[in-house]
């Protein structure tokens, strides 16, 4: 599915009820996030029904949507997630039903169970790195650059401090600024997956 940001006009009206804002995202997502879905279920029904409890989930609790920085991954892992639990409680109700279970059953619930955490892993890495991403893009370009050094460039404080002409105290200080921001932003990323 490609994602592309929504912008937070979009969420901001959305938010504040606009119907039109909803059909927006609903058109906009509902297809592809249908056949994200059913990759993992492989029945249209169920992947529709999933995508439908989604956005009946979004729209009850738009004025909360301000706390997802990033609408798309959100929706992504929502999917991700349901399907997976759809798919768990099919499996435990086949073993209910059948009342038998084997060694070659165990041994492929766990291949599945461990596939499912490498690829929940996979995207939560990667929607921690597009909200780091994303207030990195936001801070002030010194701060910006002193971050840059530290974090990719592993520089110590003090030699940030003499590349940048500038004092060890104000290092620390810029630094601490950045990541206050993004333990902001990763706050409300975590709370928006537990809305």
């Amino acid at each position: 599915m490609e994602i592309i940001q929504v912008s937070n006009d979009i969420k901001y009206k959305l938010a504040q009820g606009n119907i039109e804002a909803f059909e927006y995202l609903f058109n906009k997502y509902y297809s592809p996030l249908c056949a994200y879905a059913r990759r993992y279920l492989k029945d249209k029904d169920a992947a529709e029904d999933i995508v439908c409890s989604l956005f009946l989930y979004l729209w009850e609790h738009r004025e909360r949507i301000s706390l997802i920085s990033n609408l798309e991954s959100y929706l992504l892992v929502a999917v991700h997630n349901s399907s997976l639990n759809k798919l768990r409680e099919n499996s435990n109700r086949q073993s209910r039903e059948e009342s038998v279970t084997s060694d070659d059953q165990i041994a492929t619930s766990n291949i599945d169970d461990n596939i499912s955490e490498k690829i929940d892993h996979f995207i939560e890495k990667e929607i921690i790195s597009t909200v780091i991403n994303d207030v990195y893009k936001s801070l002030p370009e010194n701060c910006k650059k002193i971050y840059k050094l530290r974090r990719e460039d592993n520089l110590t404080y003090r030699e940030i401090a003499e590349q940048l002409n500038i004092s060890i105290g104000a290092v620390k200080k810029q630094l601490s600024r950045a990541n206050k921001k993004i333990r902001e932003a990763l706050k409300k990323y975590t709370f928006s997956l537990f809305i």
